[in-house]
């Protein structure tokens, strides 16, 4: 019992499970009592012990094994901008008053696949290939239902007239990650509109990828933006395959302002089209940040050292790699592999550094740096920023010696630390850890052993310097301090044998087949130790929760203006800047869910914050709060803990609340998280149901209101049409060059001619973007009944493929015709849904 995989029976399992306890209980019931339980059972029965517990200790059991804390980088990548999308999106519904009978399926899609990514082999990248290639396309499924709940908050938000919708044509850019959009690279006027999650004004740099030229930028109010640069976009990422077609040579970089939990736009005019009239390559020994100053060696592009505050430190930066074939170059179960990171004696170094290039403009500075044939870095400084920006790109993983790699980047420094250094919790609290030679993982290794989980940060300080040294990442990674005043995280691994765990290579092909690359980022800061939890919270909040960005084409300024609302804020008291708010989401059709963090930690001088919930959330008309239990699922007043004892702390965990139920002032103590319901006046703006009918054709006469759901490779629109084939209704496409086309086991049948077929007619219809042969939306619009199988419906579905938007049937999977051939390779499509 409880080992992986060994549940696929589960009749198999109750059967002798029941056996044995009938057995034990007629045999033993005086000395044994055995019954089937849970863990809630098993957690009052440990409390009714009454035991004194001991500290935990030294015991950490987070590495057991280490190399899982990077596999499969890129995934992790995307569960996190997944994520902060899914955050965005539900305070969007809450924000513009949506219809949640409309949006509510959209976004239990959304939570759906982001829940899936929470299994223990799938954010962590123990998974074979093929299912991690599932994993992402869900992520992928459930970030283009997000992206739609924004599209209908923004038609409402931006409206100049709030009874109504306003029409608009907004481009989420997928592929910014590797400075890679159409819209903005073929546009010389581009509206770029930014929506801030966080519940604070924030200012924020944004990349927008362009071809050179010269810019302009305004802000929502038509006011010029001088904080700007246009950099070139570097060669390493340029030469990245999925780049393939991609005309965005720059990067036009200005600082927009974003107002608290709401959005704003900025326009983006090209007013010439030669190139960029003045250079921004220079020769670069010096970068200026806001607090410091970055020598660099003018040769090699290597870093020497920092100056903060007329004090010059040693800061080095380099990539590194660990050789992961564990027992004299055999395969063995103490390998690297998906789980384990076992490396084969210490780090080696890249070979020599080379300087590629550097360039100054605005008040930002880029350093372009070569490490290998395969790892490639931006180093950038901001005049008016405390952090330096690591951007680098890591792939593929050269394996032609046959030696499994694991590249790790490290940070130098002179610090005293005697050993220790902090790690994250989960993105909240600071783990205290201290390199420990007799902690050891696979054949005795060191390395590894005091190998932990990096999710936000990791830092190191020096308590006579008063200095601290913090790096933010990305996206997950293991991470570790060796050395006195070193710190290092791995960013990419590709390792040949499978290693004790894993049933599966950890050799990820990428998109072309040779091996994956990955672009990340490091952000790195040097401070006094009591200014760097602000900074790190606030820059940990902005990576977690950043700014949402997407694009138009505008005419000009004053039309776009006229036409919809260009800044929007829904708050009206700021949160400080320690409190974080979590969660901000529809609990019911006049409830809402609100959470939020005091981040601070008790040493913070701050001890309280008040926050009056109705000034916060400015447009809402909150009636009454009711405050719940962390998982909203009891109330506060009715919530019962039960008490432990130990030898460490000798009073009971208090959880109760000082404040009485309705009150809309509330307190918040640092590390506290306070959840609470919220009854809102319901002004929600009720969206038309969806009316349909089935109207009987022919290839001539399709009715001009039949609903057009997409369009052909040469952009022929497509309606639905649906049809008795081997006497199961099914759906397929229609037009009238086409007839009705059809497709069952493997075939393609046609209604052509005066043959009689039935066309779609509907209005206020929805698309919900699925997975795979995932469950249907319970409110799908229903095709018909299989014959052979009486209790499967069939319904429509479509998907974008081949330069078309292509029709078919859903039965289980989607099912569409082409060129005579029923394909079912849409794995993330659309399912249509009447509500």
């Amino acid at each position: 019992m409880g080992d992986d995989f060994q549940y696929v029976e589960a009749q198999r399992w109750y059967t002798n499970m029941d056996t044995l306890i009938r057995e034990i209980r007629r045999n033993y019931s005086s000395s044994i009592d055995i019954f089937y339980s849970s863990p809630n059972c098993y957690v009052k029965a440990m409390n009714e012990l009454n035991r004194t517990y001991e500290e935990r200790g030294a015991v950490d059991y987070l590495n057991y094994w280490t190399g899982y804390y990077t596999s499969r980088p890129a995934l992790k990548y995307q569960d996190r901008i997944s994520n902060n999308l899914l955050q965005a999106s539900k305070q969007l519904e809450v924000l513009a008053q949506l219809d949640h009978k409309k949006t509510g399926v959209l976004l239990d899609e959304a939570r759906n696949e982001q829940a899936v990514l929470t299994h223990h082999d799938a954010i962590t990248g123990t998974s074979p290939q093929v299912t991690a290639d599932d994993y992402s396309g869900r992520l992928q499924s459930g970030y283009a239902a997000g992206k739609e709940v924004m599209r209908k908050a923004y038609s409402y938000l931006k409206s100049r007239d709030q009874t109504k919708t306003v029409a608009s044509s907004e481009v989420f850019c997928d592929l910014l990650n590797i400075t890679d959009c159409s819209l903005t690279e073929t546009s010389d006027r581009i509206a770029v509109t930014v929506y801030n999650p966080i519940a604070r004004p924030i200012a924020q740099y944004l990349r927008v990828p362009v071809v050179d030229g010269v810019y302009a930028v305004f802000d929502a109010n038509g006011a010029p933006v001088s904080q700007k640069a246009l950099l070139p976009v570097s060669e390493a990422v340029r030469e990245l395959p999925e780049r393939k077609g991609s005309l965005g040579t720059h990067e036009l970089v200005f600082k927009a302002q974003l107002p608290a939990l709401g959005f704003t736009t900025y326009f983006v005019e090209k007013t010439k089209t030669e190139k960029h009239n003045s250079d921004t390559k220079v020769v670069m020994n010096d970068m200026k940040g806001k607090s410091f100053t970055l020598q660099v060696d003018e040769t090699s592009g290597a870093l020497k050292t920092i100056t903060i505050n007329g004090k010059t430190h040693k800061l080095l930066q380099s990539f590194k790699w660990y050789q992961s074939i564990g027992l004299n170059g055999q395969p063995g179960t103490e390998d690297s592999g998906s789980y384990n990171f076992c490396p084969n004696g210490t780090a080696h170094d890249m070979g020599p550094q080379k300087l590629v290039s550097s360039h100054s403009d605005g008040g930002i500075h880029e350093l372009n740096q070569q490490f290998s044939d395969y790892i490639h870095q931006t180093v950038r400084t901001y005049e008016d920023q405390d952090y330096i920006e690591f951007d680098w790109t890591v792939g593929p993983i050269p394996i032609g010696d046959h030696f499994g790699k694991e590249i790790i980047t490290r940070f130098e420094t002179d610090f005293k630390t005697d050993g220790v250094f902090y790690t994250d919790a989960n993105g909240r609290q600071n783990m205290k850890r201290r390199f420990n030679e007799s902690q050891t993982l696979c054949n005795n290794n060191t390395i590894s052993g005091n190998y932990y989980p990096i999710y936000s940060r990791i830092f190191i300080r020096d308590d006579k310097q008063d200095l601290q040294l913090t790096v933010l990442n990305d996206r997950t990674q293991g991470g570790t301090s060796l050395t006195e005043g070193v710190v290092e995280l791995m960013v990419h691994r590709r390792v040949l044998y499978r290693g004790m765990g894993g049933s599966f290579d950890m050799n990820e092909p990428g998109v072309d087949g040779k091996g994956l690359e990955i672009r990340g980022k490091h952000y790195l800061f040097i401070k006094p130790i009591a200014e760097s939890p602000q900074l790190m919270r606030n820059l940990s909040e902005s990576l977690f929760m950043g700014p949402i960005v997407s694009f138009d084409r505008y005419s000009s300024v004053k039309d776009y203006s006229d036409k919809y609302v260009t800044s929007f804020t829904s708050i009206g008291d700021s949160l400080p800047e320690s409190v974080h708010l979590l969660t901000l989401e529809k609990w019911s059709e006049n409830e809402v869910l609100l959470r939020l963090e005091d981040q601070s930690s008790t040493s913070d001088k701050q001890v309280s914050h008040e926050i009056n919930l109705q000034k916060m959330l400015k447009t809402l008309t909150i009636v009454e709060s009711v405050e719940t239990n962390l998982v909203a699922n009891e109330l506060l007043s009715e919530t019962k803990r039960l008490d432990w004892k130990s030898k460490l702390y000798n009073k009971s965990f208090h959880i109760r609340s000082d404040e009485r139920n309705g009150s809309l002032a509330v307190t918040l103590t640092p590390q506290q998280i306070r959840t609470f319901i919220l009854t809102i006046n319901n002004t929600s703006h009720k969206e038309a149901k969806c009316t349909y009918s089935w109207v009987e054709a022919t290839q001539t006469t399709i009715p001009g209101e039949a609903y057009v759901a997409g369009y052909d490779a040469d952009k022929t629109p497509l309606n639905i049409c649906r049809h008795k084939v081997n006497d199961d209704i099914i759906a397929g496409k229609a037009d009238k060059q086409l007839g009705c086309v059809l497709t069952d086991g493997g075939q393609e049948f046609r209604v052509k001619g005066n043959d009689t077929f039935e066309v779609l007619v509907a209005d206020n219809v929805e698309w919900v973007p699925r997975h795979g042969e995932d469950p249907v939306p319970e409110q799908s619009l229903v095709v018909g009944a299989k014959v052979a199988k009486p209790y499967i419906n069939t319904y429509i579905g479509r998907c974008d493929t081949r330069n078309a938007k292509i029709v078919g049937k859903i039965d289980n999977f989607l099912f569409y015709d082409l060129n005579g051939v029923e394909m079912n390779d849409c794995f993330n499509h659309e399912i249509l849904v009447c509500i």
